[in-house]
């Protein structure tokens, strides 16, 4: 049924007016960006975005985000929105097998790309995860705990460069999400971070800001598609040592009951990080939700860490992925495969940080926290071949007797992952995120000696309890392995 508006024809409609103001004033900004040169941060754009948007909202017109942008104030939006229904949650399968080769599209130029403003966001729901439980009980010796120092030192003043990253203060950044997966990578001249949601390069001699910050889906523009259009988050920057190319990837969740998990990534043409990009998009699963992706290099592929729910948010399995790195650098179709390594939780594949490579065809390393008791390590190693007939192969190693401990705040009151709780002035509510149970992003691999005489190392960190409930710890390792694919390394150092 039509309602026909009360008002008499001629009074004055002030919301069409304030319309016709806003696309003149839009008009004219858009006249003044051509005319002038363009910032390579684009951080004007970005302002004037944000500032129309306040003026619309001011006088009752309501702007709608269009594809592209981020999930907003939670990395989990749990409101059902209308009409929404849960796929049917049938028998868990493993990894779906498609080597079907995907063909990458060139990007422009990052530098010359007006960045999407994170602020301008479309949500995509999907369930929230539930992870499980960690473990609690001992299965191996502890080192020393960190206890809580009678005072405390100055710190030491900075021997390299200081600047602002992505983050509240650096102009063009809004906080959207949360918790923000702050990461990082530095490359031959550059530093890239990305957010969650915004990303930027700076140049890592002066700290200078080169391009951004813009929502991830800004280097996906020219590929279309899901990539295009989402920004869900659980970005990872890496760099390809060996190559000298940047490896950025984030995922997509929710792009349909049988199209619901993506990995979109971007390999740099050259070192430069505001260059071309080559653009692929990845089906990682049809029907179930692949969490938490971690990247890393090695010479014979691209390795991804994930967690897989199913469609009701129950955890299934640890997965591995591993993507065509030759193919990938060269901008060529690239095929996918991947293996369930059963209930692995909070592993890492291995990410070469030297300049000397692994011996010739080394399989990859994978550390896991042990799923059931703390303070053990589950080794494996991860074989794959390319060819005609692409094969993975996973082995598993021996439990090393060396791991993380109780994750901060088991067994107090707020057992909640978020339950950490932060000096003043925060408030008593203020909880940090522990990701208890979890190896924390990098595993970093060097070989120390020579292809043919290596001396391998990998270090990794990981939340951990302290001597006292009221504080958590960072508690590190440094394995060693014997320079062979059939070995399991071993405990070299740790501390806490």
């Amino acid at each position: 049924m039509k309602i026909k508006n009360p008002r008499p024809a001629t009074f004055f409609n002030f919301r069409v007016l304030a319309a016709f103001l806003l696309f003149l004033t839009a008009g004219m900004l858009t006249l003044f960006a051509f005319a002038g040169a363009q910032p390579d941060n684009n951080t004007q754009t970005i302002r004037s975005s944000r500032w129309l948007t306040r003026l619309a909202s001011s006088v009752g017109i309501e702007s709608r985000a269009q594809p592209g942008g981020a999930v907003k104030l939670d990395k989990y939006p749990v409101q059902r929105p209308p009409g929404a229904t849960q796929p049917p949650v049938g028998p868990y399968t493993g990894p779906v097998r498609n080597l079907r080769p995907v063909t990458a599209v060139r990007s422009g130029k990052l530098r010359v790309m007006r960045p999407i403003d994170p602020a301008t966001v479309r949500n995509h729901y999907h369930l929230e995860p539930i992870p499980p439980k960690p473990p609690t009980q001992s299965g191996g010796p502890r080192g020393p705990q960190q206890t809580t120092a009678e005072t405390v030192a100055s710190a030491p003043s900075p021997t390299g460069l200081s600047f602002d990253g992505v983050g509240v203060g650096l102009a063009g950044f809004s906080p959207s999400s949360n918790p923000p997966d702050v990461n990082g990578r530095v490359g031959s001249t550059q530093y890239v971070q990305w957010n969650n949601t915004s990303f930027a390069v700076f140049d890592k001699t002066t700290g200078a800001l080169q391009y951004g910050p813009a929502a991830g889906n800004t280097l996906f523009q020219a590929l279309g598609g899901l990539c295009a259009s989402h920004n869900d988050g659980d970005p990872v920057v890496s760099y390809d040592i060996l190559a000298g190319r940047w490896v950025l990837s984030q995922f997509v969740v929710g792009g349909g009951d049988t199209d619901y998990s993506h990995q979109c990534i971007a390999v740099s043409a050259t070192s430069d990080a505001t260059g071309e990009y080559y653009l692929y998009d990845f089906q990682t699963d049809p029907v179930n939700f692949v969490d938490y992706p971690h990247t890393a290099v090695w010479p014979d592929g691209y390795y991804m860490s994930t967690h897989v729910f199913n469609p009701a948010g129950t955890f299934a399995a640890g997965r591995i992925y591993v993507f065509e790195r030759d193919k990938m650098i060269a901008g060529l179709p690239a095929r996918m495969q991947s293996s369930d390594l059963g209930l692995e939780y909070g592993f890492l594949p291995a990410d070469l940080d030297s300049l000397t490579p692994p011996p010739a065809g080394e399989a990859e390393f994978i550390l896991s926290p042990n799923f059931t008791l703390t303070e053990l390590t589950d080794s494996f190693r991860v074989a794959v071949t390319w060819g005609a007939t692409p094969t993975i192969v996973v082995t598993p190693g021996s439990t090393i007797l060396a791991g993380l401990g109780n994750a901060p705040c088991v067994g107090d009151a707020n057992t909640s992952r978020a339950c950490v709780p932060e000096p003043a002035p925060a408030q008593t509510t203020d909880y940090v995120d522990n990701i208890g149970n979890h190896y924390m992003h990098r595993l970093a691999y060097r070989n120390n000696g020579t292809q043919a005489a290596p001396q391998e190392s990998l270090i990794v960190s990981g939340p951990s309890d302290s001597s006292d409930s009221n504080h958590g710890a960072v508690e590190w390792f440094e394995f060693r392995n014997a320079g062979s694919s059939n070995t399991t390394p071993t405990l070299f150092q740790s501390g806490i």
